[in-house]
């Protein structure tokens, strides 16, 4: 179903595989443009803290869009094969991953090429990314299972996506976020993801274990109620979706 996946992302496209990796870098092109050189943000190095965080982001706000009607674009599937219908979802973040981890690589390479790579960090990276794919999992298998009820939340995802965007500190520093939101800008499981790949990518140091336990926790726990909850619905999907 991943393979599958990835075919259906390239299919009748004419930059087929590679729009999921150029996304990242359009989009880090226009946020260093509007809030590095017209707003200023003061962070050291923006470009290289930037792009750090806009790899997990991108992964999440993309897989999350495609997740979402992942259960009802395969209808005729679902009525007339009995299988376990999660897997439908999850391949829809497995082939996302892919594409994450092309991306990262490439990361890594401009990285090594700048002076600016702490190698002996990079294994560090399996935390975060395990975590994000769980969490984004997690929200996937929701949000398949609501859009098959009620089509009103694909029409609305992309706004959801966008506010929830803002309330990251992907293009901000966490301090500067923090005075404005708070205690929902420190406890989203996605700030302490993003937080994770710029310790490793752009401050070249580890955070404490308690908090890596921390996440890994939270979107492990996640992960599974969600899947739980999926696994109770899908009894019924066949004749719902």
């Amino acid at each position: 179903m991943v393979i599958r996946q990835v075919k259906l992302i390239a299919k009748r496209t004419i930059f087929g595989v590679f729009l999921p990796i150029a996304i990242p870098v359009i989009l880090f092109l226009l946020y260093t443009f509007v809030f590095h050189t017209i707003f200023k943000v003061k962070v050291r190095d923006y470009p290289i803290y930037l792009f750090a965080g806009l790899l997990p982001w991108t992964y999440l706000s993309q897989t999350l869009s495609v997740a979402a009607t992942s259960v009802s674009r395969e209808a005729e599937l679902v009525r007339r094969v009995r299988f376990p219908y999660v897997f439908l979802p999850m391949a829809s973040t497995a082939s996302g991953l892919v594409f994450l981890l092309i991306t990262l690589i490439g990361f890594v390479i401009v990285l090594a090429a700048t002076g600016h790579l702490f190698v002996t960090l990079l294994p560090f990276l399996v935390f975060p990314i395990v975590a994000l794919y769980l969490f984004v999992t997690g929200v996937s298998l929701v949000l398949a299972l609501i859009d098959v009820h009620n089509r009103d939340l694909r029409q609305l995802l992309g706004n959801i996506i966008t506010i929830w965007f803002f309330a990251v500190p992907v293009v901000y520093s966490q301090t500067t976020l923090s005075q404005h939101l708070g205690f929902i800008a420190n406890d989203d499981p996605v700030t302490f993801i993003v937080g994770e790949f710029r310790e490793v990518l752009y401050w070249g140091a580890v955070v404490g274990v308690g908090h890596t336990v921390i996440m890994m926790s939270i979107c492990t726990g996640f992960f599974l109620a969600c899947l739980l909850l999926f696994r109770r619905a899908e009894r019924g999907l066949a004749k719902d979706v």
